[in-house]
């Protein structure tokens, strides 16, 4: 008994059937093999090589990474104290932080470093449950008063972006 092997072929044309009675032949035909590898590699070459030119960009362009966090801030204006704690989120290098407050219009840096500032953090690193305080009467002779206007701007000066920003002024009109 004799068998005989069908090939299907669809083309342009229509249907097209080959009547083949040696498949292995038909399986070891090579014919436009080298042409089909010819064009994945070139197309897997460009992929790579725009790959490539994206992170050389992306890494030019000076991306920083800016953490998350959630601060809650309470004054006290009989001590002229400004306590910022910790409540969520990344924790943040202490050399990376500064606080800018807005006094009735005059602008105050202040950072960690500080004689007036005092912080309960370990190793460098502020994390969730610390708390920063501010004292504005003890260097710079701050005095906070219920009818003043007082911004406080807390900024990652690593990305120079704001993380946080309150009018504590708003609080004592309540």
């Amino acid at each position: 008994m004799e068998q005989y092997h069908f090939i299907i072929l669809e083309t342009s044309g229509g249907i097209t059937v080959i009547k083949n009675k040696n498949l292995k032949s038909f399986i070891r035909d090579s014919k436009g093999v080298s042409e089909v590898l010819g064009e994945i590699l070139l197309v897997g070459i460009v992929v790579l090589l725009l790959s490539a030119l994206s992170a050389a960009v992306y890494g030019q362009m000076g991306m920083n990474n800016v953490p998350h966090v959630e601060l809650h801030e309470m004054v006290n204006t009989t001590s002229n104290r400004i306590k910022v704690e910790h409540a969520g989120g990344e924790s943040i290098k202490l050399d990376s932080i500064k606080i800018t407050l807005y006094h009735n219009g005059n602008k105050y840096d202040f950072y960690p470093s500080d004689p007036d500032i005092t912080c309960d953090s370990e190793n460098g690193v502020w994390k969730f449950g610390e708390i920063i305080i501010l004292d504005t009467d003890q260097a710079r002779s701050i005095n906070m008063t219920i009818n003043d206007t007082v911004d406080l701007y807390f900024i990652h000066t690593d990305s120079n972006q704001i993380l946080h920003k309150v009018r504590l002024s708003d609080a004592w009109n309540n």
